[in-house]
C-alpha cells in the first residue's frame, strides 16, 4: 500500500507537476542563477562549519557528520539560508534496553557540540525512533547552523533520502523544483504539500520508507 502511494507521488511529480513547471523554465533558470550567486557565501560558511564538526569528532569512531540540508542538493531558495547537519551516533537508541535512549552518549555529544557554541535547543519527535533528534543551534555570520543528534540506524531512511536528493536529481529538476519552492513560499500549506510530494517521490524506491503525515 505504501509502495503504491509513493509510486503515485512519483508519477504525479514526473508526469503532472514537472511539465507544468517547464512553462516557467526560463524564469526558473534566472532565479537559480541568482540563488547560486547567493550560495557562494553560504557554501563558504557551510565548508567552515563542516570542517569544525569533522575535526571535533575525528576521534569518535561511532559518530558521523552528514550534511542534511537543501543546499546540499542546490534546492534551497535565496531566503532559505539555514544549514542543517546530522550528527549520527551509533547505538544512540540502545537496543539492550528496548530502544531506550543512551543518555550518557547523548550528553557526551551535546557537551562536545557546546564547545563550538552550539546551544542545546529542543528534543524532536521523541517517541518516534525513526525521526528522533536532539537539536543544537548557533548563528555563524548571520546564518543559523543546526546540528541534529540522531541515531545512525533508526535515521537511516532520512540519511538515504538526503543522499538520494543530493545525488540523483538532474539539472532541470534542480532548477524547476527550486523555482516551485520559491513561487510557493507565500502559501505555507501549498509549500508543505509540494515538499511532501517531492520527498515522497524521492522516497519511492528506498527500502522501508513511508508516507509523510498530511501538513
Amino acid at each position: 500500500m505504501i509502495f503504491d502511494a509513493l509510486h503515485f507521488m512519483h508519477e504525479q511529480l514526473t508526469n503532472v507537476l514537472t511539465p507544468l513547471l517547464r512553462v516557467h523554465y526560463d524564469d526558473a533558470v534566472e532565479y537559480c542563477k541568482k540563488r547560486d550567486q547567493n550560495n557562494i557565501l553560504l557554501n563558504g560558511i557551510l565548508s567552515c562549519e563542516q570542517s569544525k564538526l569533522d575535526e571535533l569528532f575525528v576521534n569518535e569512531l561511532d559518530i558521523t557528520v552528514k550534511l542534511m540540508s537543501s543546499i546540499g542538493a542546490r534546492l534551497n531558495t535565496i531566503t532559505e539560508s539555514d544549514i542543517d547537519f546530522g550528527i549520527c551516533v551509533t547505538d544512540l537508541n540502545n537496543n539492550t534496553f528496548e530502544n531506550k535512549l543512551d543518555q550518557e552518549k547523548l550528553e557526551k555529544v551535546s557537551k562536545m557540540l557546546e564547545t563550538l557554541r552550539n546551544t542545546r535547543e529542543h528534543n524532536f519527535n521523541y517517541d518516534d525512533l525513526s525521526n528522533r533528534y536532539f537539536s543544537h543551534k548557533k548563528i555563524a555570520n548571520g546564518i543559523e547552523i543546526e546540528a541534529k543528534i540522531r541515531d545512525c540506524e533508526t535515521s537511516r531512511i532520512f540519511l538515504d533520502l538526503h543522499n538520494k536528493i543530493d545525488t540523483t536529481l538532474n539539472e532541470e529538476q534542480i532548477v524547476l523544483f527550486t523555482f516551485a519552492k520559491y513561487i510557493l513560499l507565500s502559501d505555507k500549506i501549498a509549500y508543505k504539500y509540494f515538499k511532501k510530494i517531492l520527498y515522497e517521490s524521492i522516497f519511492y524506491g528506498i527500502k522501508g520508507t513511508f508516507v509523510f503525515p498530511m501538513p
